[in-house]
């Protein structure tokens, strides 16, 4: 007489099954099927409410003697993009990407030569929240005891699953495990075709979890984390603060440090950005106040 499958058992399955599809041949609508089919088991996933007091940045390079006028050009495409990127899919709505500090932006961007960047900082408008999926965060808790996000809340959550239902955190490791393996996979333009699955699984955790926002590691900086807020939960929650042109610099090793070209005095209601005849911090405070924008409460 055959046992019956464990939960472990059947999650496993169906990890093994999306492991196992070939992006390059499979169809899109049997893609959609298949993914949407075998992520259908009951696990828990962390997620954590952003507010104002956590700010993002996002950036382009840039012409120092011509920067960006207006934030339509440093946010989103307005009509979408015609490639599938990490999080989002071709004919869907666009999606916002940013970091958690200025370090990972530049990261992100790379290069051996110094570069010029017009950096945007956004946040959750004052008095909302944003709840956000957390990529990694089951697996980042079980092999450090250390959050993702940062918040000793996290880890007692996530902890105290392991607690009480040993069989529903591993599944929830597992799962966890799975699509953080997968967003960590660097793409280039020879295997782009890997987004394919990571934009659909982006899309399912949002939906079920009824999440505004994806949070998951950097690939190119470690320890770095991104975001990924579809167009429609941006415009409705998010801010644009203020935007800062730099002169990055690499140190190596992955390392940037930033020479503050030109600060914002003002954004209108209308996105333009009205440009500071002084600096308004000098390239050390940037430093330090980039990097530790995303993990500390701002005035």
């Amino acid at each position: 007489m055959e046992l019956a499958k464990s939960r472990l058992d059947r999650l496993m399955e169906s990890l093994t099954i999306l492991s196992n599809v070939d992006l390059r041949a499979i169809g899109e609508a049997e893609l959609r099927r298949l993914v949407w089919e075998e992520t259908r088991h009951e696990v828990r996933r962390n997620s954590m409410l952003l507010n104002a007091n956590q700010i993002w940045h996002r950036g382009r390079v840039c012409d120092p003697a011509n920067p960006f006028e207006s934030l339509a050009d440093l946010m989103y495409p307005r009509n979408g993009s015609g490639r599938v990127g990490r999080a989002h899919m071709v004919g869907e709505q666009p999606v916002l990407y940013a970091s958690r500090n200025a370090a990972t932006v530049m990261a992100e961007i790379g290069g051996t030569s110094p570069i010029h960047i017009q950096l945007i900082a956004t946040r959750v408008k004052p008095g909302l929240v944003c709840k956000c999926d957390v990529v990694g965060d089951f697996r980042q808790v079980n092999n450090s005891g250390l959050s993702l996000c940062g918040h000793q809340g996290s880890v007692d959550t996530i902890s105290k699953i392991n607690q009480d239902n040993p069989e529903e955190y591993c599944c929830s490791l597992m799962f966890d495990s799975f699509v953080a393996l997968r967003f960590e996979r660097r793409v280039d333009t020879t295997n782009e075709h890997e987004f394919r699955l990571t934009s659909l699984l982006a899309s399912v955790l949002m939906a079920r979890g009824r999440a505004c926002a994806l949070m998951y590691p950097s690939v190119q900086f470690g320890g770095g984390m991104n975001i990924a807020v579809p167009s429609a939960a941006f415009d409705d929650l998010f801010e644009v603060v203020w935007s800062t042109v730099v002169r990055a610099h690499p140190i190596g090793f992955g390392h940037w440090i930033p020479e503050v070209i030109r600060t914002s005095e003002s954004i209108d209601s209308e996105g333009r950005i009205h440009w500071s005849e002084n600096r308004s911090m000098s390239p050390k405070d940037f430093v330090f106040k980039s990097i530790a924008a995303g993990y500390r409460h701002r005035d």
